[in-house]
C-alpha cells in the first residue's frame, strides 16, 4: 500500500525536482505551467478501477490536459509523472507517464514547439 500524500510534501518534492534542473531557462519555462496543487481520485482502467490518489500541478496550456504526480504510478513500471484529461478521471495511456518529472515537460515541449 502506498502511503498517502499531501499538498506540503508534493510542494516540497516539485520544488526538489524543480531545483535539479541545471538549465535555468527550461526550469523557468516548466515552473510557469504550475498551477495550484489539487488532489485527484484516478481510476486505474487497466484492472478493476481500482482508486488512487494523484496531484494535478500544471495546466499543460492546450488540448484539455494537465500534469499530474501519482505515487503509485502506472503501470509495471511505475512512472509517476503524467499527463491526464483536465476533466477526465483515468490514467489514460502509458504513453503519457513518465519515471522522470522533467522528461514529462521535454516531451511536452518537443511537441509543442513543433507546431
Amino acid at each position: 500500500m502506498t502511503e498517502r500524500m499531501d499538498e506540503e510534501a508534493l510542494e516540497d518534492l516539485l520544488k526538489r525536482v524543480s531545483e535539479a534542473i541545471a538549465d535555468e531557462k527550461l526550469r523557468a519555462r516548466i515552473q510557469s505551467y504550475f498551477s495550484p496543487i489539487r488532489e485527484k481520485t484516478l481510476m486505474w482502467e487497466y484492472g478493476d478501477n481500482e482508486a488512487c490518489q494523484a496531484w494535478v500541478f500544471a495546466d499543460m496550456r492546450e488540448r484539455k490536459v494537465v500534469a499530474a504526480y501519482c505515487a503509485q504510478g502506472h503501470g509495471a513500471l511505475g512512472s509517476p509523472w503524467g499527463i491526464i484529461l483536465k476533466d477526465g478521471n483515468h490514467f489514460g495511456p502509458d504513453s503519457a507517464w513518465y519515471p522522470q518529472f522533467v522528461d514529462l515537460f521535454v516531451e511536452w515541449f518537443a511537441g509543442t514547439d513543433a507546431k
